[in-house]
């Protein structure tokens, strides 16, 4: 494991997706789990609320 990885996994797997690679749901799965962790780095107080907005944008932003 590293601090600083080569990639990443959110950025890679849109870059997959709209290169038919890997489906839509693991596109999405990988932009939930990066909005989650950016979130949780921020110690967010209304974190559903939070999660939900940025996901949204970033599912939208997808297609």
């Amino acid at each position: 494991m590293s601090d600083s990885p080569l990639w990443d996994w959110a950025d890679a797997s849109t870059w997959l997706y709209r290169r038919a690679r890997v489906s839509r749901a693991v596109a999405v799965d990988a932009l939930v789990v990066s909005e989650a962790n950016a979130l949780i780095d921020r110690d967010e107080a209304d974190f559903g609320l939070a999660l939900d907005e940025r996901v949204c944008a970033a599912v939208r932003a997808l297609d």
